[in-house]
């Protein structure tokens, strides 16, 4: 998976001049086209995929091997969403908002 790859998928719909929701396989996916930077970020766990200033390289690491299904990390990119390290380090819940889906509300 490259930036390229992420800023092609078809728009399932257009939240404002700037911002489009996309599918890619299982997970939503905001894409930000703004003339200063674009930038993906994964509904499931709010993790940022993409992030690229207007005229530089792309900033951020995405493996190849990510499989983009649910209940499944992603590897690469940031996890905005803060990870519950309460208890067990090893427990799936520690990680809860990995797989938690967000949703986009209005104002």
């Amino acid at each position: 998976m490259n930036d390229t790859t992420l800023f092609s998928l078809p728009v399932k719909e257009t939240i404002s001049s700037y911002i489009t929701l996309r599918q890619l396989d299982e997970i939503p996916v905001i894409i930000v086209s703004h003339p200063k930077v674009s930038a993906a970020i994964s509904l499931q766990g709010a993790q940022l995929l993409s992030w690229q200033p207007e005229g530089e390289k792309a900033c951020l690491w995405l493996s190849k091997n990510s499989l983009f299904r649910k209940n499944t990390a992603i590897r690469g990119g940031i996890p905005i969403c803060w990870p519950h390290g309460f208890g067990l380090v090893a427990s799936t819940q520690s990680w809860f908002c990995t797989f938690t889906g967000m949703a986009i509300d209005s104002a």
